[in-house]
């Protein structure tokens, strides 16, 4: 019957992990960064943009405001074209208070897609460090393995017989290995 062995110490060799781990959690920090560099900066260039076209028809409702009020003041407007000029001087306003408001939510959604996007870079390197930790665990307890069987061998001239798990690498290095100390074990017992 073939023991399973189950994942109990993910640091088997953590000095070995822990440096590709790391360097790959900083790669993943670096290419995550130079995405969001101009990314962020081209979000804040429009809501730069979006804050300034705001403060400009702002200018304008008041300049419009004003040349309304002097036209409907002038004595000889008649009260027909002063009713005109108030109902689009109100439709007009109406129109750039809806889109005053569309362009405040683009300036928080900006903001709120920034801060997702800064939050993004150390999520991503915490992310590929662990997975890190978890890709060279395929490769250090198949080494592991292969150490201690050697060092036993070396030790008593016996070697356990075990699999390593199903994910490992280096499963056919560790057969050979196996193998070849199997049956030079058998030939010097001869």
């Amino acid at each position: 019957m073939e023991r399973r062995f189950w994942r109990r110490q993910y640091l088997i060799n953590s000095r070995f992990q822990l440096r590709w781990s790391v360097l790959l959690g900083l790669v993943a920090a670096l290419g995550a960064t130079l995405f969001a560099v101009p990314f962020y900066g081209t979000l804040d260039t429009q809501n730069r943009m979006l804050n300034k076209s705001l403060k400009d028809a702002e200018r304008i409702y008041t300049a419009s405001l004003d040349i309304t009020v002097l036209l409907m003041n002038i004595p000889e407007t008649s009260f027909e074209t002063t009713e005109v000029a108030g109902k689009r001087f109100d439709k007009a306003y109406a129109g750039l208070e809806s889109i005053k408001q569309a362009k405040m939510a683009m300036v928080e959604r900006n903001k709120t897609i920034q801060t997702l996007v800064w939050m993004s870079v150390p999520a991503l390197a915490i992310i590929m460090f662990i997975f890190g930790i978890l890709v060279t665990h395929s490769v250090a307890g198949p080494l592991y393995v292969m150490k201690r069987q050697l060092e036993k061998y070396g030790d008593t001239g016996q070697l356990d017989e075990r699999s390593l798990r199903g994910g490992d690498e280096f499963i056919d290095v560790y057969a050979t290995l196996f193998r070849v100390l199997s049956e030079k074990n058998r030939h010097s017992t001869k």
